[in-house]
């Protein structure tokens, strides 16, 4: 815990408090309000996917129940980002979705929602599946090679 002040950017902010969580360490006050700091009024953490599926995800770990109003306004921006294909991009709607990136918003949104079954999830876990390789792994993008990193991402959006 001495080196949550070597912390840079509300990424590492929130992957600490998860990495606290899953060893079953309360986050430090200041530590969990240099998460929340990162909510801007629209409801994502930097105006990013990942950082505000990650945000969902620290939250959840600090012990918000999904009902939070933070969380809610969270996971209804994240949403609202989804592309028409049923993926995810990091920078928001409209760019290309990704494995990943999909599989990381599919994880906040299953996490920051009382009815974790949405049509966003189920729309994200399809985008998925029908891309998922022959050798039965994942790509980093749609079409390429599978990789370990992203198999692993997707493996996690969907269970």
């Amino acid at each position: 815990l001495g080196a949550v002040g070597t912390l840079q950017g509300l990424g590492d902010f929130e992957r600490t408090v998860l990495a606290l969580g899953a060893a079953g360490i309360a986050p430090p006050r200041a530590l969990l309000a240099r998460v929340t700091a990162g909510q801007v009024p629209d409801g994502s953490f930097g105006h990013l996917v990942n950082l505000t599926s990650f945000g969902i995800l620290a939250l959840r770990a600090a012990g918000r129940p999904a009902g939070d109003g933070a969380i809610g306004h969270a996971v209804g921006w994240l949403a609202r980002q989804q592309n028409a294909d049923g993926g995810f991009n990091f920078a928001g709607r409209g760019s290309q979705s990704g494995i990943d990136d999909t599989a990381d918003a599919l994880e906040g949104l299953v996490a920051g929602s009382v009815r974790p079954g949405g049509r966003a999830a189920q729309r994200a876990a399809g985008f998925l599946v029908a891309r998922q390789n022959l050798d039965a792994g994942f790509p980093l993008t749609p079409g390429g090679p599978s990789n370990a990193q992203s198999t692993a991402f997707a493996i996690q959006g969907q269970i």
